[in-house]
Formats: structure tokens, C-alpha cells, sequence
């Protein structure tokens, strides 16, 4: 997901606040920072034969997540697919 196109929806919610704004979209660099260090940290500590293992659970870790959005997610199928195919010239200038 592209983190500006993620700011721009919360700012369209009226029911958000800027702080709220500026605290969620610190989370999904929070999360990086979170795996990054203990990724180089084993990386280091068992050398090459680390990686693939490391890149398969970081995958599957990213995997479930996205599944986790789909399945909880209350919105229906059909409308989600109507709002991307009207899209109408208002909604693609959020600015």
C-alpha cells in the first residue's frame, strides 16, 4: 500500500482527526523498524544461510496480515469493486 495514498483517505474522513492522522500513519513505519532490527540482528549472528528462512516468514507474516484485512473487513465485495469502477473526477483530486 502506498503510505501518501493511505494519509490522503484518513484527511478525507471527517471523523478523524489530525492527530489521529498523524498517529496512524506512524504505525506502518513503526512495524518496519520493529522487523528491520531483529532481522539484521539474526542475519549477522547466523550469516547467509539466514536469509531465505527470514524472507519466508517475513512473507508469510505479510500474508497473513492481508488476509486478516480481507476476511474482517465488513465491507461487501460488490461495493468495493462499484467504487473503483465509477469513480467519478471529484474523487481522484482529495487534496
Amino acid at each position: 500500500m502506498v503510505q501518501g495514498a493511505f494519509t490522503l483517505w484518513l484527511r478525507a474522513q471527517r471523523q478523524y482527526s489530525i492527530v489521529q492522522v498523524n498517529n496512524y500513519t506512524t504505525i506502518s513505519p513503526s512495524i518496519g523498524i520493529i522487523f528491520i532490527t531483529p532481522s539484521a540482528w539474526i542475519v549477522d549472528k547466523v550469516g547467509k544461510k539466514a536469509i531465505i528462512p527470514l524472507i519466508g516468514s517475513v512473507a508469510l507474516v505479510h500474508f497473513v496480515g492481508k488476509l486478516a484485512f480481507v476476511l474482517y473487513d465488513k465491507t461487501p465485495f460488490e461495493y468495493k469493486c462499484s467504487l473503483l469502477r465509477h469513480r467519478t473526477s471529484k474523487s481522484r483530486y482529495l487534496l
